[in-house]
């Protein structure tokens, strides 16, 4: 699995602009009382950028070492030093945070992504199908953990009353969704950087089975993300309604349309389309948490 400079960048603004708005967009603007401050949260994502870089760098050393001729690490030791350095400082920050929770068990939150990285760019990458699960699960790794820090803990203080209890289903059950987006994604990056990836004897799905069959098996994967938004839509919809439409208007169909044009993909322009679709609906995924803001207001003032 390659991904460009380009779909890097734009995963993690993707990733901050969600993280954001679940901090600022949702329990900030509905009053609910968290248990971060904003200097806190603002380590917290100080915090996983230095993990994050540390992986980066970490990709880039092992790539030097593979071919020494480019130019990528102009000094290998220091480069090691300054990986180990980057995940010292971001898993520093994160035992100050745990400490400032009172539970300095969510540091490991920060250890485990470390660890995740590290066995994913020294080992995962190179098997197929895991390499994509796992990169998802990179991906979306601080959704997960500042839902866990911000609200967790007042959750253990207190009754699962509504919002906090309820609050935390949904937005788990957003971060998953959220997850299988990125993974499919990576799967159709794969499929549109398949004669990269041959030429440099990389293993994917789509090296080892084609373009053709990759397109429709990753196309019907899209029915997950479906199924799942249906689920949540039969479940929630008495209280979320707004969100609940939004959510199969503006998610759901272009989902279904995203299947139909993958299904008869076939070439390197068809699969870059695709991926700008997913990339749309993402964006689109991102904006459904301003809903469910208006959604919940509107739900507590009735």
């Amino acid at each position: 699995m390659k991904i460009l400079r380009k779909d890097q960048l734009q995963i993690g603004v993707q990733l901050l602009v969600i993280v954001l708005l679940i901090r600022y967009g949702l329990f900030k603007t509905l009053g609910l009382e968290v248990a971060l401050t904003d200097f806190e949260f603002i380590l917290f994502i100080v915090s996983f950028g230095f993990i994050y870089s540390g992986g980066l760098l970490l990709f880039a050393i092992l790539r030097q070492e593979k071919h020494p001729e480019k130019n990528i690490v102009k000094n290998i030791d220091r480069a090691y030093y300054t990986y180990l350095g980057l995940n010292s400082i971001g898993i520093g920050i994160s035992f100050f945070l745990a400490n400032e929770i009172g539970n300095v068990g969510y540091f490991g939150f920060f250890i485990g992504l470390a660890a995740l990285l590290y066995l994913y760019i020294t080992q995962w990458i190179k098997i197929p199908l895991l390499s994509n699960i796992i990169f998802a699960c990179i991906a979306a790794y601080p959704i997960f953990t500042g839902i866990i820090l911000d609200l967790v803990p007042k959750i253990e203080m207190q009754n699962p009353i509504y919002p906090y209890m309820d609050l935390f289903t949904i937005l788990f059950s957003y971060s998953i969704l959220t997850t299988l987006l990125f993974f499919i994604k990576t799967l159709v990056l794969d499929l549109k950087h398949i004669d990269d990836d041959r030429y440099h004897n990389k293993k994917t799905l789509a090296t080892m089975h084609g373009t053709e069959k990759g397109a429709i098996r990753t196309s019907y994967l899209i029915f997950i993300p479906i199924l799942m938004i249906l689920f949540f839509v039969l479940q929630y919809y008495n209280k979320l309604q707004i969100f609940s439409i939004y959510c199969l208007v503006a998610i759901a169909l272009p989902l279904l349309y995203s299947f139909f044009q993958l299904n008869k993909a076939k070439e390197i322009k068809q699969f870059n389309t695709s991926n700008n679709i997913l990339n749309a609906i993402i964006w689109l995924a991102i904006i459904s948490i301003v809903f469910l803001f208006f959604n919940i207001k509107y739900y507590v003032a009735s």
